[in-house]
């Protein structure tokens, strides 16, 4: 004789389980229409507004807390104060600007100097300059 109550014992919880999930979605009432979620055009910016976002963020706000302050997504008000020229801190350096960096480092230029001109530093320079596949000088200027 096999022993099959050892196994089905087993199989006991999960039956239950799917017995009373199936209880529970045959007894929510059914819907005859659904409404569609129509997407919310997100309200226009402001110059003030934009203003006062611009000054929060060059006194040293983050942007992420500037825009909860004024009621943004980071990421609208990320591209919004980069198109009225403010530079934002912590960005990777656009293939233009590194393109310039690799000349001015291609013609001696020091790391620094070339961080200090973008606003990087030297060793975010450093790793832009080898990922174009620029050959990197040593500490005293030989290849």
């Amino acid at each position: 004789m096999v022993d099959l109550a050892g196994g089905l014992s087993k199989l006991t919880p999960p039956v239950i389980q799917m017995s009373r999930a199936h209880q529970s979605i045959r007894a929510r009432k059914h819907k005859t229409h659904r409404r569609r979620h129509q997407p919310q055009q997100a309200p226009r910016a402001s110059a003030d507004l934009l203003q006062r976002a611009e000054a929060a963020y060059v006194a040293g706000g983050s942007l992420k807390a500037v825009a909860r302050q004024v009621g943004l997504g980071h990421e609208r008000l990320s591209r919004l104060l980069r198109e009225g020229g403010v530079v934002l801190r912590n960005h990777s350096p656009s293939i233009s600007e590194i393109r310039l960096m690799r000349s001015m480092y291609e013609q001696g230029a020091s790391l620094e100097r070339v961080g200090n001109k973008f606003g990087y530093t030297a060793g975010t320079v450093r790793k832009h300059l080898i990922a174009a596949g620029v050959m990197m000088r040593d500490t005293h200027g030989r290849v």
